[in-house]
């Protein structure tokens, strides 16, 4: 018979030790009543920022609102132009002067509506405006539907704004028919005026 040999544990290669399980964690409770109080804290504040966000959206309409009110009957008529000179923006004050619908205005060179006469003065208005920040003014007649004309005093700036296009303007537009014509009547008078002067002087009467 074979003797047994004592064998040396040292040679032998190492066993993997088997892996000892980790306790899960036990959630008492405790710990579900404070995930519950979270979660409940969570949907007030979402509740909260929710009411806030409605009440905001709703006073930007209230002042959108005041605001298209304010710009659209307005006793002065508004207009924003590109650099070309036609029309991006026009209130209705406005489009009631030049006697057309805002719809059919938009897109469309204010130029066609200024007496053949002023349109000069009217491109060389434009031109300063662009180039200065500064408010610029200059009187032109304008024809509106029927053939009839109006004076106007124009003041326009180049409009500001890092989210516009390049070269677009604002102007204000002032109804002064009534001005010039008082003008005019003034005028007419001084020279009847002078005439009746000078026919004293010759003895005519």
């Amino acid at each position: 018979m074979k003797k047994n040999r004592k064998i040396d544990k040292s040679r032998l290669p190492n066993r993997p030790k088997p892996r000892e399980s980790r306790p899960k964690p036990a959630h008492g409770a405790a710990d579900y009543e404070q995930l519950l109080h979270d979660l409940q804290v969570h949907q007030t504040e979402l509740e909260t920022q929710n009411r806030e966000l409605r009440e905001t959206h709703q006073l930007l309409e209230v002042s959108r609102d005041r605001y298209a009110d304010l710009y659209d009957f307005a006793p002065v008529g508004f207009v924003t132009l590109d650099e070309r000179g036609w029309i991006r923006e026009i209130n209705l004050t406005a489009a009631g002067m030049l006697g057309a619908e805002r719809s059919r205005l938009i897109g469309m060179p204010l130029s066609l509506h200024v007496a053949k006469d002023a349109v000069p003065a009217f491109r060389k208005h434009l031109r300063q405006a662009t180039k200065s920040s500064t408010s610029t003014s200059a009187e032109v007649s304008l024809v509106v539907k029927g053939g009839g004309t109006l004076r106007v005093e124009l003041q326009s700036a180049r409009a500001s704004g890092s989210d516009l296009p390049p070269g677009q303007s604002r102007m204000a537009i002032t109804n002064i028919t009534w001005r010039h014509q008082a003008e005019e009547a003034l005028r007419e008078s001084s020279e009847r005026l002078e005439l009746a002067l000078a026919g004293a002087d010759l003895g005519l009467w």
